[in-house]
């Protein structure tokens, strides 16, 4: 009877765990979207803009710059200017009209406008790629920066150890229980670990001024935490 009461209760505690972590997970997911969504708005991405916008320009420039080509000439006649002796123009006509345009330019034209769209097209397919990029790099800095605060926070509790352990260690050569060596060797132990916090340290500060860069505000805002 006691068995089938245990079961309910671990599943009961499985279910919960699963649904912490599930919580944790999303939150985890939440967070990174909005690091990566604030990345966005870096400048490479707003030259990525700015160069569509330009070569979207060029493609209209291309488009219209056929009209350049074109030479519309004409001309009157005595006949045209004074129409009092249009009777006697029976052999030439009253005015003269034409349009000249180069044959080369149809083709000159033509290339020039599909340059200036598949220009179009490899400024949008590097905007496509500075995006990815800026995604990839906000994450793995994400990454990098939670990696160094877990071992900052594991080496601080290593450094407090050795702390106690060195001030216990005092004690104890103090009172003559122990000799010399053992402090020596708890007072190393203790200068290696705070090394080891130091340095700890000034990776997760350097981890945290990469991300910040990237994202242009506090990750510590972002994060809600003091």
């Amino acid at each position: 009877m006691l068995l089938f009461l245990i079961l309910p209760a671990i599943q009961a505690g499985a279910q919960l765990n699963n649904n912490a972590k599930g919580g944790i997970v999303a939150q985890i997911s939440d967070v990174r979207e909005k690091l990566v969504e604030l990345a966005l708005q870096n400048p490479d991405n707003e030259i990525a803009d700015l160069n569509i916008q330009a070569a979207g320009y060029e493609l209209k420039s291309a488009k219209w710059a056929w009209l350049n080509e074109i030479t519309i000439a004409g001309n009157l006649n005595e006949y045209s200017i004074q129409p009092q002796f249009s009777q006697y123009a029976l052999l030439y006509p009253k005015y003269n009209f034409g349009v000249l345009i180069p044959l080369g330019s149809f083709g000159t034209k033509s290339m020039a406008v599909k340059l200036a769209r598949n220009k179009v097209d490899l400024e949008r397919a590097t905007k496509e790629n500075v995006l990815r990029e800026i995604r990839a790099e906000t994450l793995t800095k994400f990454q990098d920066y939670l990696m160094y605060k877990q071992l900052y926070t594991l080496q601080a509790q290593r450094t407090d150890d050795a702390n106690t352990n060195l001030g216990e260690t005092q004690k104890k050569f103090s009172n003559g229980e122990i000799p010399i060596e053992d402090f020596n060797r708890a007072s190393d132990t203790y200068n290696s670990e705070l090394t080891r916090k130091i340095t700890a340290f000034h990776d997760l500060e350097v981890a945290r001024y990469a991300l910040e860069k990237l994202i242009g505000t506090d990750i510590d805002t972002v994060l809600g935490t003091p």
